[in-house]
C-alpha cells in the first residue's frame, strides 16, 4: 500500500492519493502535471516553497497489527 505524505512546516498529513490533497488545496491545482510526472514517473518526491509531497511505502496487517507489521515512518528531514 502506498501513501503520499504531505510535509509542511509545521505539520504532516497523510493522503491515500493525489486527488485529496488537490481537493484540500486548490491553489496548488496549477502544479498538477509537475507534481504528478515528479512523483510518478521519476518516482521523486516533489518538492514546493510551502510543502513537499513524498509517496511512501506501507505494510498493514490483516490479522491485527504485530510490532514488525506495523508502519515505521523515516526520519523527515524538514
Amino acid at each position: 500500500m502506498r501513501i503520499i505524505l504531505a510535509i509542511f512546516t509545521d505539520r504532516f498529513e497523510v493522503y491515500g492519493s493525489l486527488r485529496p490533497f488537490f481537493e484540500q488545496y486548490p491553489q496548488y491545482t496549477e502544479l498538477k502535471d509537475k507534481i504528478d510526472y515528479a512523483m510518478s514517473r521519476k518516482k521523486l518526491p516533489f518538492e514546493h516553497s510551502d510543502f513537499k509531497l513524498q509517496r511512501m511505502n506501507v505494510r498493514r496487517s490483516l490479522n491485527g497489527a504485530q510490532h514488525r507489521d506495523m508502519c515505521t515512518f523515516p526520519t523527515l528531514n524538514v
